[in-house]
């Protein structure tokens, strides 16, 4: 991994640890996502999107704003970012069982890539506890939030042209 790339992860991951986001690794995919290790639950990752965002972008803004995000100017990479941090922050809700329900249920969703595909998976259970979360800290942390969109206009859009996501080599988080 080049030294850009990982100065925006480790930048990414003292932010967190700033407002008291805890005991999450961060590391690259294609796109953003919230994985737990399947051989100790306490490892958790967020994966950073290192492909453009689609036309999904302003539908999520469009969903945010209806739920009560006062904000609407912050770059769709940061709500994404956002939002996976939100699953670690509300995975507790959820027993294995009602994740498993969500998963099924989000499965079963056409996949029409409009806004009613987007919206019906948004207010899956686990991803709907997700938004609101990010909501509640955009709405109540909105210096640290700006702070964020710094963070990115500094360093994802380089990150997204550098690494190929057909060429990215998992680190082993499961080590840490």
């Amino acid at each position: 991994m080049n030294k850009s790339a990982v100065v925006f992860k480790d930048s990414l991951i003292k932010w967190l640890t700033k407002n008291g986001i805890s005991n999450l690794y961060v590391d690259y995919e294609d796109d953003f996502s919230y994985a737990i290790n399947d051989e100790d639950a306490n490892i958790r990752c967020l994966n950073i999107g290192v492909e453009k965002i689609t036309e999904a972008g302003s539908f999520f803004e469009q969903f945010l704003y209806e739920y009560g995000c006062i904000y609407s100017d912050i770059p769709v990479p940061v709500l994404c970012f956002l939002h996976e941090a939100g699953h670690h922050m509300t995975i507790s809700n959820f027993s294995n069982l009602d994740l498993l329900c969500c998963n099924f249920l989000k499965n079963r969703i056409d996949d029409d890539n409009d806004f009613d595909y987007y919206y019906k998976y948004w207010l899956v259970d686990d991803e709907f506890e997700a938004n609101i979360w990010m909501i509640n800290f955009i709405n109540n942390n909105i210096e640290a939030v700006e702070d964020l969109c710094v963070l990115f206009s500094k360093g994802w859009n380089k990150i997204c042209s550098e690494i190929n996501p057909f060429d990215l080599v998992k680190e082993d988080y499961y080590a840490a």
